[in-house]
């Protein structure tokens, strides 16, 4: 399986969002409540399930045959809205706890 150029862009570094970005305590999508020597942990702001949350390493397993190359896995196809902003909070900080 042929995957999209930018595929392999950023499989070099290159053009990759998170990688530009740094390592934040917020962002658009979660609130940092873990902040590791090689990895973060970001509560997700998107309503998909409570206590739903992305571990940012850069040591992510991909597939040849992956049905959503460049997207977590598995996601939903319809944007899930967000969580309750007072939830989200309340949540971090356990988490932190």
């Amino acid at each position: 399986m042929e995957w999209p150029k930018e595929f392999y862009e950023l499989r070099r570094g290159h053009g990759c969002p998170m990688c530009a970005q740094g390592r934040p305590d917020e962002t658009e999508h979660g609130v940092r409540f873990f902040a590791g020597e090689v990895a973060d942990a970001y509560l997700q702001r998107a309503s998909i399930q409570r206590g739903y949350t992305v571990v940012v390493w850069h040591v992510i397993p991909r597939y040849a045959d992956d049905p959503r190359p460049g997207w977590p896995f598995p996601f939903p196809e319809d944007e899930p809205g967000a969580i309750d902003e007072d939830e989200l909070r309340r949540d971090v900080e356990a988490l932190r706890g």
